[in-house]
């Protein structure tokens, strides 16, 4: 069978909201360059198993990576995501390149820098535009941030 798709979901977030039922730990340094180093030592007994259950991984035609809060990742996103192709001696030219991005999480900078190496869309970590809502979501940012951090977005 042939692999076109990869989902990594990244466990950090500053915040650990009321309502998000996905595996996820409170963000630290460590904890984030212990993700990186974990990811990068999983490469080879993944690419055990997938061969030991009959899949091939070809060209990744989409990415995504959630959470968690993955604009919290960093750099370490591209590197990831260029060690993963260059590991399993693959082309880099996928038809969508996903991340999640929560706001207060990420600069203009970053960004860009994400849309410069080919991610081409973003999940915005926004939940509500509702402010009777927004305050029962528990969200580390609030309401009246939403538009100032997500400004060049619109």
């Amino acid at each position: 069978m042939e692999v076109k798709s990869l989902y990594i979901h990244y466990p950090h977030c500053l915040h650990l909201c009321n309502y998000c039922d996905f595996y996820k730990k409170k963000f630290d340094s460590k904890s984030n360059e212990n993700f990186f180093k974990y990811l990068i030592d999983s490469l080879e007994p993944l690419d055990q198993l997938m061969k030991s259950k009959s899949f091939k991984l070809n060209d990744l035609e989409t990415i995504y990576i959630g959470g968690g809060t993955p604009s919290l990742w960093g750099e370490n996103v591209i590197k990831f995501i260029k060690y993963f192709h260059k590991f399993f001696n693959l082309n880099f030219s996928p038809k969508e390149f996903s991340i999640e991005v929560d706001p207060g999480t990420f600069s203009q900078d970053s960004i860009k820098s994400l849309i410069d190496f080919g991610v081409n869309r973003f999940s915005l970590g926004i939940q509500s535009f509702d402010k009777e809502i927004f305050p029962i979501l528990d969200r580390s940012h609030k309401f009246d941030e939403i538009k100032k951090n997500t400004r060049f977005f619109f």
